[in-house]
């Protein structure tokens, strides 16, 4: 099966190539700079992470599959979401905005003898809960949140089409339905400004963490884009404070284990010690004195300064390069944003 989806997808990525280059849609490699780098400079990705990858529906082009007894992941290859089979109802665990609109009639074509009974939502950020509209003609649904995340939704409503919770908990919350539990805890936000649910089902053993890391590579730009590092800094232990041997942070295409949690979680200890030494390293006064020379121009701090904040930042990411572009995916592409953000935590903090 895995054979065929990788010749389906194969080929239709090849069709794809061939119609763009004959319509011009594609530039050529040498005209395409990430990073301030060509494309082809980059590392590609390690076979083991590769191996790893859900194979989605080329119809579809989704994955839809039981990883654990009645607990369903979702996937498109950039979101992830998942369900629950209780034996007296589903319960629906966020619904992206690139295909959760979808998420009934999928679920029902899986489990076709169950109703719908709950949504509950993760954190309040609109492309993990924005499909949700899709939910709005089931009848008797409970829609579950954190406190702060329904009150976030809430004045936001006129803005997005986000169905609003109708059951709120504030610092944690037992779900039991049929034969199944679901846990949830507010454990303080690691990403969101208002909170961030961690997701547990302790028959499964399945953490629901979103965007938390990324299994097997290491984290999004900007540690995935948080609103709170210090917070940040805490969400390893806190994962691994639960009993889990597989987890979903709701991003890419893979699912993730403790040592994923382990890894990353070493990853960003090291992070930390390469900004601090890159700081202590690079000396503000010399590097601005550089370019009010090569300008003439003594007035402007913004640009001196931000030559510093890169000078540190870049010194910081050729550590992490080496250190670890044999252990996770993307280190190449994201270190630098890493130390740039961590650099300026730890010069106000």
């Amino acid at each position: 099966m895995n054979a065929i989806f990788k010749k389906s997808k194969l080929l239709a990525v090849s069709v794809t190539y061939a119609v763009a280059m004959l319509a011009g849609g594609f530039a050529a490699a040498e005209d395409i700079i990430v990073g301030g780098k060509n494309v082809v400079e980059y590392l590609p990705l390690l076979e083991k992470a590769k191996q790893r990858i859900l194979p989605r529906d080329p119809e579809t082009g989704l994955f839809v599959g039981e990883v654990k007894p009645n607990l369903f992941v979702v996937n498109d290859g950039v979101y992830l979401s998942a369900f629950l089979k209780t034996g007296d109802g589903i319960i629906v665990f966020d619904a992206p905005d690139s295909y959760g609109s979808r998420l009934p009639q999928i679920i029902k074509k899986h489990v076709p003898d169950e109703d719908i009974k709950y949504l509950v939502y993760s954190h309040s950020h609109k492309d993990h809960i924005g499909g949700s509209n899709g939910f709005k003609n089931i009848e008797n649904l409970q829609i579950v949140a954190q406190i702060r995340i329904a009150e976030t939704l809430k004045h936001r409503e006129g803005d997005l089409e986000i169905l609003l919770p109708t059951q709120t908990f504030q610092a944690d919350f037992t779900l039991p339905l049929g034969g199944e539990i679901v846990e949830m805890k507010d454990l303080g936000n690691f990403h969101s400004s208002d909170a961030d649910t961690f997701i547990y089902f302790p028959h499964q053993k399945f953490l629901y963490v979103i965007d938390s890391i990324e299994p097997a590579a290491v984290p999004f730009r900007n540690f995935g884009m948080t609103e709170n590092i210090g917070g940040y800094l805490t969400v390893f232990d806190k994962m691994l404070s639960y009993d889990f041997d597989m987890f979903t942070a709701g991003h890419l295409d893979s699912l993730g284990t403790r040592k994923d949690v382990e890894d990353t979680k070493a990853y960003v200890h090291d992070v930390k010690l390469e900004a601090q030494a890159a700081l202590d390293e690079t000396p503000v006064g010399p590097l601005i004195g550089r370019v009010f020379e090569a300008t003439g121009d003594t007035d402007n701090t913004f640009l001196a300064f931000n030559y510093f904040l890169e000078t540190a930042a870049k010194k910081c990411s050729v550590k992490l390069v080496k250190n670890w572009s044999s252990k996770l995916v993307a280190v190449d592409i994201w270190a630098e944003s890493h130390c740039a953000i961590m650099q300026n935590y730890l010069r106000t903090h």
